[in-house]
């Protein structure tokens, strides 16, 4: 089916656009702290193993996390749920909020890197 394919191509831009909004949040950390890259590893290992695994097995604050958070679940998690046929734990219209999760994900990583671009003052090393 088309629109099955189109919602496919449609995660997977999605999730570039969230990927790319951590790692311009990863890098805006080195602005402001010596070691908060580490932080970071544990949202983007952690969150594709996460992802590997229905939200359902969670606990809700974990859940609410990936879901409204760090929005992985609007790209796998809903979309696959819909794609598959299966019932949605919740509302069926953010099954299809997937390209707005990750670019507006994408977008605060942009902001928060022009916020550190601009505020950067040199070590003088």
């Amino acid at each position: 089916n088309a629109a099955q394919y189109g919602m496919i191509a449609l995660c997977i831009v999605s999730g570039v656009m969230l990927f790319m909004g951590v790692l311009l949040l990863q890098g805006a950390t080195s602005f402001w702290t010596v070691e908060g890259m580490e932080a970071f590893n544990a949202l983007t290992y952690g969150g594709i193993a996460m992802a590997s695994y229905p939200l359902e097995i969670y606990k809700n604050w974990l859940r609410d996390f990936f879901m409204y958070i760090i929005p992985l679940g609007f790209l796998n998690y809903l979309p696959a749920m819909m794609l598959f046929g299966k019932e949605l734990p919740y509302p069926a219209w953010m099954a299809y909020m997937a390209p707005v999760a990750g670019g507006a994900f994408l977008a605060v990583g942009i902001a928060v890197w022009q916020l550190g671009v601009r505020h950067y003052r040199s070590t003088g090393a």
